[in-house]
């Protein structure tokens, strides 16, 4: 039996190419990138919900394994405004196609700020925060994402 069409694909190899530096653009540091992008909503919201004393506890609250080595993709400018370091709560972790990006603190009181202890009420801000900002940030993800798909795809 003869196959009723047939197509050949000129610049196979070139398509490929193509999606394979795509692929890459998106993936690792770029990706954690337009994660962290996003953790900024759920961290300037935990800024806000902190109870205020003195300001330490806010102050401290930060994105994960930022250091000076950080990638500088950054659509919204905020890690470029601290010179993109921060102190360590725990290391993001960038893979080709997974993140896990951190936001806390590592003030030795905010644990029993946020979930209480026997003698204290808990005063919750990072849950909340997380949980009211988890839309907007994957919103802010995207729009990253977005961005450097735009400059790859030139």
């Amino acid at each position: 039996m003869k196959p009723i069409a047939s197509a050949q694909i000129i610049g196979e190899k070139d398509v490929q190419a193509a999606l394979d530096k795509l692929g890459a653009a998106m993936a690792g540091q770029n990706l954690e990138a337009a994660v962290v992008a996003g953790a900024l909503e759920i961290m300037n919201a935990a800024k806000r919900k902190a109870p205020y004393i003195t300001g330490t506890l806010r102050r401290s609250i930060h994105i994960g394994g930022y250091t000076d080595k950080s990638p500088d993709f950054d659509p919204s400018g905020d890690l470029a405004k601290h010179g993109g370091r921060y102190n360590d709560i725990k290391g993001n972790k960038a893979e080709r196609d997974k993140v896990e990006v951190h936001v806390g603190t590592d003030l030795e009181y905010a644990p029993p700020v946020e979930f209480g202890t026997g003698r204290r009420v808990a005063k919750p801000y990072l849950r909340p925060a997380f949980d009211e900002e988890l839309e907007a940030a994957k919103k802010q993800a995207a729009v990253a994402l977005k961005k450097l798909l735009s400059k790859v795809a030139k």
